[in-house]
């Protein structure tokens, strides 16, 4: 059975009941982390970091080292998530003011349109009243014209009267 002792305390017991690890190998530097760290998250390979993990406290010396090493290695993990991120978070920003500036042309676009749509039903409005007008006048001078065709004792359908023109004019 492997006894892990993460607090540090009896030292001794938890030394004779867990293997030995390999010779202490000395720290990787950071510069070299980081860059690992960066490929390792660029690749988005999960296992690549567990092994990170694993050798740097297999490495440790002690159980202050290992936790040196594990929070470089957490540090390293966290910068390239951050980088990839910071990534993601630009490309979507650049995305977010694309489609906002096209929501906004749209929008131009679809006011004027409904602008335009507004001017023509006004004008359409004014046809109709316009129309309705001037059926209204050709209907009370077609009213005219035969009051006017039956006073003269015309009655049979014709506009003028017969004989030598026509006596209002005169």
């Amino acid at each position: 059975m492997l006894n892990l002792n993460l607090h540090g305390d009896d030292a001794a017991a938890s030394s004779a009941a867990s293997p030995e690890p390999p010779a202490p190998q000395a720290a990787p530097a950071p510069e070299v982390a980081a860059a690992a760290a960066v490929d390792g998250a660029a690749r988005g390979d999960r296992g690549y970091w567990v092994e990170t993990m694993m050798r740097e406290l297999w490495a440790a010396a002690s159980m202050d080292d290992a936790r040196e090493r594990g929070a470089r290695v957490l540090d390293a993990f966290g910068a390239a998530v951050g980088a990839g991120a910071a990534a993601r978070l630009d490309a979507a920003s650049r995305q977010i003011g694309f489609l906002k500036r096209a929501v906004l042309f749209h929008h131009r676009l679809r006011t004027a349109q409904e602008k335009a749509q507004r001017e023509l039903r006004w004008q359409l409005d004014d046809y109709r009243e316009q129309v309705q007008r001037l059926e209204a006048s050709n209907y009370a001078l077609s009213l005219h014209l035969r009051q006017a065709d039956l006073r003269r004792g015309g009655g049979g359908g014709g506009a003028m009267p017969h004989g030598p023109g026509n006596p209002e004019i005169f």
